[in-house]
């Protein structure tokens, strides 16, 4: 009776095991949908290199894709063309921001979506002052006040880069 529960066990291990295994398997480009292969075509030659989880990510953004509406996109079209005429360091930071952003509660971020909505609500000149007032915080005190919030370094003026050339 022992032997057969013993037995048991380790049948179940060994396709609990043997399961996790299976689903570590990458995926293959044959069994994403047609318009998940439509949206992700630039990267037919290199799937199979990819990893797992990055597939899986992929594999979500392709499905978000297909769920937008023509404004979204062109939305989201917009921002990545942004994003792409950003210099490296620039993209630099604002991946870092957005890996924070992501580590935060959803609390945290609907606060943050929130507090970011406010603030696109207010007329320009109320703008003005408010990142003026920010400006001359030390950096402790900016980093106190909201953990994502880094103001990008200031911008050279042009006398400074004439001097420089």
């Amino acid at each position: 009776m022992t032997r057969r529960i013993i037995t048991s066990n380790l049948m179940f291990l060994l396709l609990l095991f043997g399961t996790l295994a299976y689903g570590q398997d990458k995926l293959s480009w044959t069994d994403l949908s047609y318009e998940e292969r439509q949206f992700l075509q630039q990267l037919e030659s290199q799937w199979d290199s990819i990893s797992l989880e990055r597939q899986q990510r992929l594999r979500r953004e392709a499905t978000r894709w297909q769920q937008m509406n023509p404004q979204q996109r062109s939305q989201a079209q917009d921002q990545q063309r942004r994003f792409q005429n950003l210099s490296p360091q620039q993209r630099q930071t604002v991946s870092r921001r957005f890996q924070r952003f992501n580590n935060l509660s959803q609390d945290q971020q609907r606060q943050l979506r929130s507090t970011q909505r406010r603030y696109r609500s207010l007329p320009a000149d109320q703008r003005r002052r408010l990142r003026e007032q920010f400006e001359r915080r030390s950096a402790g005190q900016r980093r106190d006040s909201n953990p994502l919030v880094r103001p990008a370094p200031p911008s050279p003026s042009r006398r400074t880069i004439r001097r420089n050339n």
